[in-house]
């Protein structure tokens, strides 16, 4: 009996120690600063995929309820085609999505051990453990589904599948995937299942040319090492939002060393274009 009893004072206390250690912000999910970049593709016999931005943009009161509208589009900023998804709100660590109906999106306040039931399906709190993004300490959980386990992030949501994958654990018709997650306009986490933020930044098909190509170091500190077996014309880095930043032309050799010191700590995309026209695209961090 004793021993029973210490084992439940140990779990409460570990519970609420993990509470106020990680949750040192105030909301977990609802920041309008806050901008998911995500992959789709339909469930079809030749899948096209494509990104767009999931952005939370004005508020409103129903049944006395505070929310946050939800958006999509095809661009990093709100534009004024944006599509209406549905509203968000926030209470006591719990996140709510509202469609037509009210339904728990994240529960981020979840004891260790202990199951919720998310769009009909049960996850069990597997894991409680802290990630650090831009200074400051969030919860991560792992919870185990009948699809396996996933990853959930204060502030992001699903680390694989993005805000929405609690809502989605059926499968609808087509694949989600996060690719990044920005912040006041940083990006401050890139899924490692891409090299990319934007399909139109960069090319997910691999090519001939990444298997002849190696780029080194990377994460760069001042000069970056370009060696390839095809001819190299031309090399251009941008940023995640897809502005030209350096432009090296006439290069005409298989090997090119660059200085990148004017560049500050973030994530690049580095465009190397050949003499035989053909073009590559590579990830690069500073």
């Amino acid at each position: 009996m004793k021993k029973k009893l210490l084992l439940v004072l140990v779990m409460f206390f570990i519970t609420l120690f993990s509470n106020n250690l990680y949750s040192q912000v105030g909301n977990t999910i609802v920041d309008t600063n806050s901008v998911w970049s995500m992959y789709m593709e339909y469930v079809v016999a030749e899948p096209v995929p494509e990104t767009y931005y999931i952005h939370l943009k004005g508020d409103t009161l129903i049944d006395s309820k505070h929310y946050t509208k939800i958006w999509k589009n095809n661009d990093l900023y709100p534009t004024d085609n944006m599509e209406f998804e549905g509203f968000i709100r926030e209470e006591n660590q719990k996140t709510y999505y509202r469609y037509n109906v009210e339904e728990l999106m994240y529960d981020f306040s979840l004891p260790l051990g202990d199951s919720i039931k998310y769009n009909d399906f049960w996850c069990k709190n597997i894991m409680v453990d802290s990630v650090e993004i831009n200074g400051n300490k969030y919860k991560e959980m792992k919870l185990s589904t009948v699809f396996g386990v996933i990853s959930i992030i204060e502030k992001i949501g699903s680390i694989e599948e993005g805000l929405f994958y609690t809502m989605r654990l059926l499968n609808d018709g087509c694949i989600n995937k996060l690719l990044c997650y920005y912040n006041n306009n940083s990006c401050l986490y890139t899924n490692p299942e891409f090299n990319y933020c934007s399909l139109s930044l960069d090319n997910p098909i691999k090519t001939e040319e990444d298997e002849k190509t190696i780029i080194y170091p990377n994460p760069v500190k001042d000069y970056l090492n370009i060696d390839s077996k095809e001819i190299i014309s031309k090399i251009e880095v941008l940023d995640i939002e897809g502005r030209l930043l350096i432009r090296k032309e006439d290069i005409n050799n298989i090997n090119y060393t660059t200085n990148l010191n004017s560049l500050s700590k973030g994530v690049y995309i580095l465009k190397i274009k050949y003499k035989n026209q053909k073009i590559a695209s590579y990830k690069l961090l500073k």
